[in-house]
């Protein structure tokens, strides 16, 4: 039975590598056929990389990680090593940027039982999470529309809906979180209504684990969400000023902003090849930026970031080789709560 769950499985996984090659082939073959290739305009750009950009850059890159690591630490019931939540944080980031469809955000819980920490209790911190990063970043993208509105491009003045849907949407998610957690108990239903499966098991475990989120601490939790965007924004905003001079200000804010929301829609290939530069094409060219120009842009900073991103992934796997495997109490490791919790 275990053997035919495995295949199973495997052929799952199989299927899943094959629709996100497709995916990532198609997204090529249809940037190729509609951008033509500016060889020396991704050179030039390459050679105004120096010592002191790469420097700066590098700089911001890890103030967005110390700022990850925070939150984290901020919205966990229980207290982990910073080295460890670093080495989960970063090893987590490669993941989610390698791996097809966003399946590396599930990486974390994995991460985190080395910690001790309950699957149930990293899903919900990841999701809240997300939902923070949600609300942060529209509320920037809002700000930034207001702010430079009078000298965007028509192209890019489209984006005000999509600020506006999110920003409600992540808003509701907090307020119906919130109320549906003050209102949860666990003793809300007769043990004999209760239905004995796993799965329902877990369901309440995890309304537990997000009903044990205190307000203090999703509060400092946005506080290090607003933290780790400033420093990702401005991180992203330096790289196009510095590899494509001729973009406005105002312009590539809007950009810088609204591509991070459209790559947290599941319909991404393997490590974002094709289907990242797709996008950076789009909007640079909303922007004022020629095709070619703009595909440029998105290769050589989709190299740029993902370089930095392996880099990351390798030194938290280096972290957690040297830290050794620790005994993690049994009851971490399950998905539902034992009689030892």
């Amino acid at each position: 039975m275990k053997t035919k769950n495995a295949t199973a499985v495997g052929r799952r996984r199989i299927v899943a590598l094959c629709w996100s090659a497709g995916l990532s082939a198609v997204a090529v073959v249809a940037l190729l056929m509609w951008v033509e290739i500016d060889i020396g305009q991704l050179s030039l750009m390459v050679d105004r990389l120096d010592a002191s950009l790469a420097a700066c850059l590098i700089a911001l890159f890890c103030g967005v990680q110390v700022f990850r690591v925070l939150r984290l630490q901020t919205l966990l019931q229980q207290p982990a090593g910073f080295l460890d939540l670093l080495s989960a944080v970063l090893v987590h980031q490669f993941l989610a940027s390698l791996l097809p469809w966003k399946l590396g955000e599930l990486s974390l819980p994995m991460l985190l039982r080395r910690s001790g920490v309950r699957v149930s209790e990293s899903l919900a911190v990841l999701v809240m999470s997300r939902v923070l990063d949600l609300l942060v970043v529209a509320l920037l993208l809002g700000a930034s529309l207001g702010w430079f509105w009078p000298g965007l491009p028509v192209a890019l003045r489209q984006t005000w809906p999509l600020a506006a849907v999110l920003i409600g949407t992540a808003l509701a998610l907090l307020v119906i979180g919130y109320t549906a957690r003050s209102r949860w108990s666990g003793d809300n239903s007769k043990s004999e209504d209760r239905p004995d499966t796993r799965a329902w098991q877990f369901a309440r475990q995890l309304l537990d684990s997000f009903r044990r989120l205190r307000r203090g601490q999703i509060l400092r939790g946005a506080g290090y969400s607003a933290g780790m965007w400033g420093a990702a924004t401005a991180f992203n905003l330096w790289f196009c000023l510095a590899f494509a001079a001729r973009i406005d200000l105002g312009a590539a804010v809007v950009v810088v902003l609204t591509i991070p929301l459209i790559n947290q829609l599941p319909i991404r290939g393997l490590a974002g090849i094709g289907t990242t530069e797709a996008v950076a094409v789009v909007m640079f060219t909303g922007a004022g930026l020629s095709a070619a120009e703009a595909l440029a842009l998105g290769v050589w900073g989709h190299v740029f970031h993902f370089g930095l991103i392996t880099a990351g992934g390798l030194l938290g796997l280096a972290i957690r080789l040297v830290g050794g495997r620790r005994d993690v109490p049994a009851d971490s490791l399950a998905l539902v709560p034992t009689d030892a919790a």
